[in-house]
């Protein structure tokens, strides 16, 4: 870090625990401000001042306030138009079906 208070992708990535990798797609999304020093032989030379990364984690940190919605009233199961209010369980629920029993294939026995 500078006297300025300026770091490179790989301080900034350190200072904050994550990798170079993703200090770059922050900084590729908006999500940190960055300054483009010129470019390197292989990448470009970013600098990143430590307030920004500061207000990044402070940000990114807040604890929002949950509230919690009121429970749901239970409901009871609408009976379809096809199905009469009768054939309904006690509970509202609608019978499972029985099975239809399957017809028995005769074995014919062969010579």
């Amino acid at each position: 870090m500078t006297a300025s208070g300026l770091m490179t992708i790989p301080e900034a990535a350190e200072y904050m625990g994550v990798s170079a990798t993703t200090i770059r797609t922050y900084i590729d999304h908006g999500m940190i401000a960055a300054t483009n020093l010129g470019t390197g032989s292989k990448r470009a030379t970013w600098m990143i001042q430590k307030k920004e990364l500061d207000r990044f984690i402070n940000e990114r940190t807040k604890k929002q306030e949950f509230i919690r919605p009121e429970p749901m009233p239970p409901q009871r199961r609408k009976p379809m138009k096809w199905l009469g209010e009768s054939s309904l369980t006690p509970d509202g629920h609608i019978p499972r079906r029985k099975p239809k029993p399957r017809p028995v294939e005769a074995k014919v026995a062969r010579s």
